[in-house]
């Protein structure tokens, strides 16, 4: 008879390497990946504040729900697509809603939620924001990457992101 042998332990999985100290190699991207990201965030409000527009983190609210079906997204929804905690999204949607950019309606089916809709004047101030975002980000990217570079770049990324969420999970 057969024994059954469990298969070789698989030292890639993300709880094995978690238990490791960072080496020289995670702490080298790590470095370069927030050397890189403040780089680009810091040209973004530059830019945006040149030219009289809201700050970077309006715009990632006004484009996930410029992005989404008829312009509305739940809280919990948004909160997805944009780097910040549930308060630090409310505070957020408070400020964007007095500047008359986002209004939130009571959802119908569920009475104690509700969406976050853009306004026309959110719609408008974001068409705005979007080109000066797109080539603010072509010319930081464009000036290292090709586009080949830069689509491994976002795969390598977004399997960075896809393992934090499973570890936050």
């Amino acid at each position: 008879m057969a024994s059954r042998r469990a298969g070789p332990k698989r030292e890639d999985k993300p709880s094995a390497r978690a238990s490791q100290a960072a080496g020289p190699a995670h702490r080298a991207a790590w470095s370069a990946l927030a050397s890189a990201h403040a780089a680009v965030v810091c040209a973004l409000e530059r830019a945006f504040a040149g030219a009289s527009l809201p700050p970077l983190g309006w715009y990632e609210v006004l484009q996930a729900l410029a992005r989404a079906p008829e312009g509305s997204l739940r809280p919990r929804e948004l909160v997805e697509h944009v780097n910040l905690s549930k308060s630090g999204l409310t505070r957020l949607l408070d400020r964007l809603e007095q500047a008359g950019l986002v209004e939130r309606r009571r959802c119908p089916k569920d009475r104690r939620g509700y969406h976050v809709l853009l306004t026309a004047e959110g719609r408008r101030i974001y068409q705005r924001m979007r080109p000066l975002h797109d080539r603010t980000v072509r010319e930081h990217l464009g000036a290292a990457l090709d586009e080949q570079q830069a689509s491994e770049l976002a795969a390598l990324l977004r399997k960075l992101a896809a393992g934090q969420r499973e570890r936050a999970a």
